[in-house]
């Protein structure tokens, strides 16, 4: 016969995973978004850096043209915030493996400034904007594809956990 106190530590391990799963949840169970998402970034990359090279009268237009960038990413992180249900982002509740890879996609986006300025200076726009396309598709989906292996790993991990 089981005895009451293995019943009640047993539901209390069912309750604890539950509430991890619970607080994982808005980060591991979250709408994978399409293929189209790295082109999207790549797509906007090129956007931002050809509005560093339209020189535009008045000057009203000209703001209105290189503001354009990030307005856009500005609207699709709150729209990803509200579809994602959460954002990863260090210092807050983010799981620690999500906001590491959060910081690294941030961190890398920030250095590959450096090589696109540089070529941008020595070769011009017809060089960086390709560059800047490229890196950008291409940082996204390398991010997509390991927040989806480390999402995956954290939900075996809490539904392990007992």
């Amino acid at each position: 016969m089981v005895s009451d106190m293995e019943t009640s530590r047993d539901d209390l391990q069912e309750a604890r995973r539950a509430m991890r799963l619970a607080e994982l949840s808005p980060f591991i169970d979250y709408p994978r978004l399409g293929r189209w998402y790295p082109f999207a970034w790549a797509a906007w990359a090129a956007l931002f850096v050809t509005t560093l090279h339209l020189d535009v009268d008045p000057w009203l237009a000209q703001l209105a043209i290189s503001a354009t960038p990030a307005v856009l990413a500005l609207a699709f992180f709150a729209w990803y915030a509200r579809r994602h249900g959460a954002m990863p982002r260090p210092g807050t509740a983010t799981p620690a493996p999500l906001a590491r890879l959060a910081r690294r996609l941030w961190i890398g986006t920030v250095l590959l400034v450096v090589p696109v300025g540089a070529l941008d200076l020595l070769l011009g726009p017809w060089a960086s904007i390709p560059l800047a396309a490229v890196s950008a598709g291409a940082a996204i989906g390398w991010y997509e594809h390991a927040y989806a292996r480390v999402a995956e790993r954290l939900r075996r991990e809490a539904e392990d956990a007992a």
